[in-house]
């Protein structure tokens, strides 16, 4: 259905967005609230709720490896989005996650975890926005995919960085992906709210 839908508003638009190359799961993956939200955004004209304009997204971090047992599945991920979103327009930052846990910029997103070559680098909100910096270079971000599967990755540490430091990013919040993660606590809540399991 929402590809259906984003099929549809591009060729009213005469396909300007460029984004026809997007796949369903990869519609699956951006998680935005609502497609009007993610339009409005690649156009330059959502706002935050204080009035604040959303900047027109350009640099894409695609954060992928991690510290869980499915690393490498996060890596090939990676190198099938990096792919998408370039075609769509975008320009993708690859950001590699080693196991011990430090980020590495690279050039681009590599499937196999051995090809990831040591950049270490940060991320840091600056006067000219939310910026990755490594020893020999720097970039500003716009948004960010997080690729990293289980904790450290969608337990809501990383998506509670991205609100620390100012970044929009693709997928559930933190609390929502906090009690994912914890079968016991979401269970509790469905309870609490009736939900069946």
């Amino acid at each position: 259905g929402a590809l259906v839908a984003a099929q549809k508003k591009m060729k009213t638009q005469g396909g300007k967005f460029g984004l026809m190359s997007l796949t369903e799961d990869v519609l699956n993956i951006l998680k935005l609230a609502t497609l009007d939200q993610f339009f409005k955004i690649y156009e330059g004209e959502a706002q935050y709720p204080n009035g604040d304009i959303i900047k027109k997204i350009n640099t894409v971090a695609l954060i992928y490896g991690g510290q869980s047992g499915e690393h490498e599945v996060s890596c090939v991920s990676a190198a099938y989005l990096e792919q998408t979103i370039a075609e769509a327009g975008f320009n993708p930052i690859a950001i590699y996650v080693d196991r011990a846990g430090v980020w590495h910029w690279q050039d681009r997103v590599h499937k196999l975890p051995a090809e990831n070559i040591a950049n270490p680098a940060t991320i840091a909100r600056a006067a000219s926005g939310v910026t990755l910096r490594s020893a020999t270079n720097a970039v500003v971000l716009d948004f960010a995919f997080p690729i990293i599967h289980g904790p450290a990755g969608e337990d809501g540490s990383l998506q509670g960085y991205f609100e620390v430091v100012g970044l929009p990013y693709a997928g559930t919040g933190v609390a929502s992906s906090a009690v994912c993660m914890d079968k016991a606590l979401m269970r509790a809540l469905f309870a609490v709210n009736e939900i069946p399991q």
